[in-house]
């Protein structure tokens, strides 16, 4: 009895009570399902199959600049797990914080990892002569003719942005004087006619 009574004073005093608001977590990669992906490869001398894959994904009509990346190859051994990256536009290069997404495969793994970019990247990306990833030491070179993919993905990115995203505030409709309300005199009682 006592312990029942000190629960139910908890509870109704706030100190214990349970969340009925399931958190949703803002920040992480991939809590949305993408509307806008673009799947690349490149050549990949450590992996059996001699490929890799630069995936991108974005939700623009929940994030108008975020862009998520997938960077992965089969190998025999994993490699990828020093925390960082750098992305190489044209010899502009940026420092990313990357974390680890690889899976064991029989005989390997596939070693993988994950990072934020912007849609300002992926431009930048489209644009360039040359794109290169430098990752824990290995050189990742993106060929031009699998970046023209990326044309596609900006297009529609910036659709999903502009039409489906949330609207831009506008100013209120002028809507002439006759939808104008008029303050005049205060009005005296007999200014009415009597009800009948």
């Amino acid at each position: 009895m006592r312990w029942g009574l000190i629960a139910m004073t908890m509870l109704l005093m706030g100190g214990w009570h349970a969340n009925d608001q399931p958190a949703l977590i803002q920040d992480e990669p991939f809590v949305f399902r993408p509307s806008v992906t673009a799947e690349l490869t490149y050549r990949s001398e450590r992996s059996p199959v001699g490929w890799g894959s630069f995936d991108l994904t974005a939700a623009p009509e929940r994030n108008e600049i975020r862009v998520d990346l997938l960077l992965g190859t089969p190998a025999s051994v994993q490699r990828w797990t020093c925390g960082r990256m750098e992305l190489d536009i044209d010899g502009d290069a940026q420092s990313l914080s990357v974390n680890y997404a690889g899976v064991p495969m029989n005989g390997g793994v596939y070693d993988a990892v994950s990072a934020k970019l912007s849609i300002e990247d992926v431009r930048a990306m489209h644009r360039a002569r040359n794109v290169a990833v430098n990752i824990c030491g290995e050189r990742v070179d993106l060929p031009r003719a699998e970046r023209t993919r990326l044309r596609d993905f900006v297009e529609d990115f910036d659709d999903i942005g502009l039409y489906v995203g949330p609207s831009a505030p506008t100013p209120p409709p002028e809507l002439g004087p006759e939808h104008e309300w008029l303050i005049s005199d205060p009005i005296e009682p007999g200014d009415f006619p009597a009800p009948v």
